[in-house]
């Protein structure tokens, strides 16, 4: 096994230091990217589920109505 080249080991070293700074800063940067894709998603999905509800909300009221106008008929009470 060759012996390994020690007037090269600081630059090495200067330059793994660099590289794992520059990741670092890179997945806090993805980090917060990912934050702000949370609450926008967060915040849509909030909204979705808001038009949904009311949506199937009034369905269900209509069928209510609905039904009980069909029984009021059935009966003649109407």
């Amino acid at each position: 096994m060759p012996e390994a080249d020690d007037s090269n080991l600081p630059l090495k070293v200067a330059t793994l230091e660099t590289h794992v700074d520059r990741m670092q800063y890179e997945l806090s940067e993805f980090k917060a990217e990912m934050r702000e894709f949370r609450k926008e998603t967060r915040a849509e999905l909030t909204a979705i589920r808001t038009h949904d509800f009311r949506l199937m909300f009034g369905a269900i009221i209509t069928v209510a109505i609905g039904v009980a106008a069909l029984t009021a008929k059935g009966f003649h009470w109407i």
